[in-house]
This record gives structure tokens, sequence and C-alpha cells, in this order.
């Protein structure tokens, strides 16, 4: 009988512990989806989410922009060491693709 109770238990424990692992990336889902933000216009950029302080990038100092299919992310890096993520998730950044190109910017 102690070895049925023992199975329970842990089996019990293991469901636990993934709707626990469900609740977290829910959340954080939810917060990716409402919290982030995002702005730019012909000279800047800028981006907030809850995970990272506001950053912000003149267009004349970006070096480089790529995509990581890894985490699904597009990286902008600027002269003076700032790094933007902008997930492709997030609402808009098909109009920051379009004005990447319009400005000859090749994402690798």
């Amino acid at each position: 009988m102690s070895s049925v109770t023992e199975a329970f238990v842990t089996d019990s424990g293991i469901g636990i512990g993934l709707l626990v692992l469900a609740v977290l990336l829910l959340g954080y889902l939810i917060a990716e989806s409402i919290l982030v933000k995002g702005s730019f216009d012909e000279r800047t950029i800028s981006y907030s989410t809850p995970w990272r302080k506001p950053q912000s990038g003149q267009w004349s100092e970006l070096k480089s922009a790529r995509f990581s299919s890894l985490t699904g992310r597009y990286i902008l890096k600027f002269a003076d060491g700032t790094v933007i993520r902008i997930s492709k998730s997030v609402e808009g950044h098909g109009w920051l693709l379009d004005f990447l190109a319009r400005r000859n910017v090749i994402v690798r």
C-alpha cells in the first residue's frame, strides 16, 4: 500500500510542477504582449520591456541588424554599445523591417 501512496505523491508533484511551469510561461507571454513598448521615427528608436531598462538608439549609429532564429528576436546593435532586441511577435515589427529596408539596412 505504501508504494501506491508514494507513486501518487510523486506523480502529483510532477503535475504540480508542470502546472506551475505553465502558469509562469503564461505570465511571461502575457507580460511580453502587454508591457512591451516601442517606437521609432526617422532619427531614433526606443524600446522597453518589463525585463530590461528602456533602451534607445540613433539610426545614424546603427552598426548591425540580424535575426536570431533561436530566440525569435531581431537584434539591433548601435555604435555606443546599445543592443535592442525586438521579438518577432511584437505588433508592428513588420513596419520596422520595412523601415530598415527603405534605409538599405540588411537584416541577416
